[in-house]
């Protein structure tokens, strides 16, 4: 039963992943399935990275163009990964004071 919760993360993850704009630029996606770019944390990372790495010159400029990400905001990107990562390490203290309520407390009382 350990396993479960780490299981469907990943099944979640990996279904994200082809809608990052990697695998499938978003305006082939259906029009009902558009939304779904902006949220897995995967695409703010690739879009940064992506940018970072071939923007500066005309080649570089054609590969940003060919993935619809010539206009990314860097800045924007890292903030909404630090946004995530914030809630994630929040649900898992909140996850770890309810798992193991007494134990928790001793800690808290000894510091």
């Amino acid at each position: 039963m350990h396993g479960l919760g780490e299981s469907n993360l990943a099944q979640v993850c990996g279904c994200f992943m082809p809608l990052m704009g990697f695998m499938v630029v978003p305006s082939k996606f259906p029009k009902w399935l558009r939304w779904a770019n902006v949220v897995p944390f995967h695409t703010y990372a690739w879009q940064s990275l992506m940018f970072n790495e071939f923007s500066g010159d005309e080649s570089g400029h054609n590969v940003l163009e060919l993935y619809e990400i010539e206009d990314v905001d860097v800045g924007r990107g890292m903030f909404v990964l630090l946004g995530y990562s914030l809630v994630i390490h929040f649900f898992s203290i909140v996850t770890l004071i309810l798992k193991n309520p007494r134990r928790m407390s001793r800690k808290l009382k000894a510091s």
